[in-house]
């Protein structure tokens, strides 16, 4: 899927309001849930974005190649901390939290496939 800046920042703005819920009075099992949807909202943005860019720098898609990158750069960023974030809430497990993600469930069915 092609995107365009401003749909890749509407998604952005969306993960972030998710991940800023976090810091309101919910319980641990409500924030799990909340890191969960909001590290697959970003997995997907950054999918998108990935494909995007590179398709926008071969000339296969017309686009703004430095806005999308920067997107995609944010993306990550924030990807990050809400990772760690997580596994300050989750139960710890590093190995366990990341086999029950759902990045790991599509990287498993790429190679199984």
């Amino acid at each position: 899927m092609a995107l365009n800046v401003d749909h890749a920042q509407n998604i952005y703005r969306q993960a972030l309001e998710r991940f800023a819920l976090t810091y309101a009075s919910i319980d641990d099992t409500q924030k799990d849930e909340l890191y969960r949807e909001t590290i697959s909202i970003l997995d997907y943005l950054i999918a998108d974005l990935s494909y995007t860019t590179h398709m926008v720098k071969y000339g296969e898609y017309p686009g703004d190649l430095n806005g999308l990158t920067f997107v995609l750069d944010v993306a990550w960023w924030l990807r990050g901390d809400v990772w760690h974030r997580f596994l300050k809430v989750g139960n710890g497990n590093y190995k366990e939290d990341y086999l029950s993600s759902e990045a790991w469930r599509r990287k498993r069915e790429q190679v199984i496939l």
